[in-house]
């Protein structure tokens, strides 16, 4: 049996698990895997506040709900909607009380991008 609710999510998310890798001074340091894997998320909009001046920047905050995410941490990067978001707090794996809505839970802050002004240069 399956949960509706998790497995026929409406959006994608892409997720590039956490990988070790040495630096240039031989120290082993987490980073994104340059290769994602694809899920299927239930995406619940938390909060967003929109840029009204120039300078501002917009703040978006997304939940999702997603079957499983192997190899997910602080270090992993996410793409979602056509853009990248960073881990707005530790994934939440939560066991439910069959296997059937057993889930992971995210919460995705968005990048913000502010693009560029030449000024007319």
């Amino acid at each position: 049996m399956v949960s509706r609710l998790i497995d026929r999510g409406n959006e994608i998310v892409r997720c590039y698990p956490t990988v070790t890798r040495t630096d240039v001074d031989g120290n082993e340091v987490a980073v994104p895997a340059d290769t994602p894997y694809k899920r299927r998320a239930t995406v619940a909009e938390d909060r967003q506040a929109d840029a009204e001046l120039t300078g501002q920047v917009s703040n978006k905050v997304v939940r999702l709900a997603v079957r499983n995410l192997p190899h997910a941490d602080s270090w992993s990067g996410f793409e979602f909607r056509g853009e990248l978001w960073d881990l707005a707090q530790p994934p939440h794996w939560s066991d439910g009380v069959s296997r059937a809505i057993r889930h992971v839970e995210l919460v995705l802050r968005s990048r913000n991008s502010i693009p560029f002004d030449s000024g007319g240069l």
